[in-house]
Parts: structure tokens; sequence; C-alpha cells
């Protein structure tokens, strides 16, 4: 029997953790989520064998402005994650696993489901020789939240994106990037950092890799840096939980600096994944 490529659970008010079966396969966590009742959702990815995982509280932080702040502190919950989430590795077959917690808002208010998915390796080029990005009009009515409402809105515009298109980019009324559909944006200018500092969803890796360039002594401003600007920058990068630091070398048509990824966001690239293990939590089961 094939093991499914998703795996789903549900965490009620009870703190029970049971399996939920799908009516079909599904093959990607978004697909889940519009199967799932709809509500707020956070993405992360494991460590150490399902045992470490980055800014669990941030995560659940995120959760909890559904008036579910006990989950923050709860104990019970954080081992029954550990144990899920050690399990959920072995379910899938995987090292490690990409894992979607959402809270349901609109049938059985509070019940939290955990879907999760292998792993996916990075392709090397992806860092090596950057990727392209393009503008889009799509609009979150609420940037501060992850609502599984955006994920089927966005769904049609991510699958007609452009050959060769990486991520997906938005902006607010001026024309300045805010963030990407999955991911926080980030532009340099003369050494510079520049990223929006309103408007978006403050993303886990986004506050390491802030504190890693106020560590490193690199100026920063929170500033958005708008479509019309492009040419003047140097180097541009997307950071998310799964994919860490990722080179843009061209937006829409304009080609970013060299067209090859920088050195500040090489830089960046290494000293987060040299950060990330000892920075990662252990959950215990």
């Amino acid at each position: 029997m094939t093991t499914p490529a998703i795996i789903v659970y549900k965490y009620t008010r009870d703190d029970r953790l049971e399996p939920v079966p799908l009516a079909q396969p599904v093959a990607r966590l978004d697909e889940v989520s519009a199967w799932l009742p709809g509500g707020l959702y956070t993405t992360f990815r494991t460590y150490d064998h399902g045992r470490r995982v980055l800014g669990l509280d941030s995560h659940l932080a995120r959760l909890a402005q559904a008036d579910l702040a006990d989950l923050v502190g709860n104990a019970r919950l954080r081992s029954l994650l550990g144990l899920a989430l050690q399990k959920l590795c072995d379910q899938v077959g995987a090292p490690e696993v990409r894992v979607r917690l959402s809270v349901d808002q609109a049938e059985q208010p509070g019940t939290l489901y955990l879907a999760a998915e292998p792993v996916q390796p990075i392709p090397p080029e992806v860092y090596s020789e950057g990727v392209c990005l393009a503008s889009s009009r799509l609009k979150r009515e609420h940037p501060e939240l992850k609502q599984t409402d955006f994920i089927l809105q966005s769904k049609t515009e991510r699958q007609s994106m452009p050959p060769g298109v990486y991520e997906l980019l938005l902006l607010d009324e001026g024309g300045a990037i805010l963030e990407g559909m999955t991911s926080n944006f980030y532009g340099v200018r003369q050494g510079t950092l520049f990223t929006a500092g309103t408007g978006i969803l403050a993303g886990v890796t986004r506050q390491v890799v802030l504190k890693i360039a106020q560590a490193e002594g690199i100026p920063l401003v929170l500033q958005p840096v708008s479509l019309a600007e492009l040419d003047s920058l140097d180097e541009a990068f997307i950071t998310s939980s799964s994919r860490g630091v990722v080179p843009a070398v061209q937006i829409d048509a304009a080609r970013i600096g060299s067209g090859r990824p920088g050195p500040l966001s090489r830089r960046l690239g290494l000293l987060y994944e040299r950060a990330v293990l000892d920075l990662a939590e252990r959950i215990e089961a």
C-alpha cells in the first residue's frame, strides 16, 4: 500500500490528536487547505528528523489571533506536536516534513489541523543562479493574517504564472513591493537593505535574517522598494521558512544588478543556513 503524500491530523480542545481521512489523495498542502474548513494557518519545516522547529511560538502566535491565545503556552499541545512531527516524518518516508497548522474558524471553531508533506530539496541552481519574480495584482485584505481564503483567491494566478517565474510579488497602491505571495521581499542598494515594515506578514525567517543583518552591521531601512526603482537595485532576494534566502535576478522585465546573485544575498544565505540549526528549538514528545 502506497503511503499518501500528505498526512492530516486534527487536534481537538480535549487534547486529542486524531488522524483525518481524506476523501481522495492530495499532492500539496494548498490542496489540503482548500479541503479543510476556512480559518488561519501557518507553515514551517522541521529539522533533525522532525525534532526541531524554528520559531514555533511565533507560528503558534499567528493562530492565536483566532482567539486561541492558549496555544502558545499549551505544554500538552507542544508535546503532542513533538510526537506527531516525528511520526509524520516516518509516515511520509522523509527525513523532514513541511508542516501546515490551520485553525478552523468556520465549522468547529477552535479545532486545529496539522498537515504535512515531505520537504522537497531546493535545486542548487535556485541559489547559485537566482530566480525570476513577477508582480501581481492580488491584494491581501488583512496582510498581518495568514488566511486560508487567500490560498483559494490566489490559486488561479499561481497556476497561470509565466514560465520561469519563481514567485509572485504583492504591491501597494503606489506600486511598491510589499512581499511575495509566500515569502518576504528585500532589495539592496549601495549596501543597504530595504524591506517593507508595514502592510506585510512578518515571517519567522524574516525575523532571523533581519537579526543577522543587524549583527553584521548591515544598514537596514524598513521601507518598500517600488517597481519604478528596480533599475537602481544592486541585489534583491526573498525569504521563507522552507527556502531560506533566495536571490532574485529579475523582476518582471527588469534585470536586478548584474543579473547574478549578489554578495550580500549570498552572505546572508550562508549565515542563515549556519544559524538555523542552532536557533531551531527541540520539540519534546
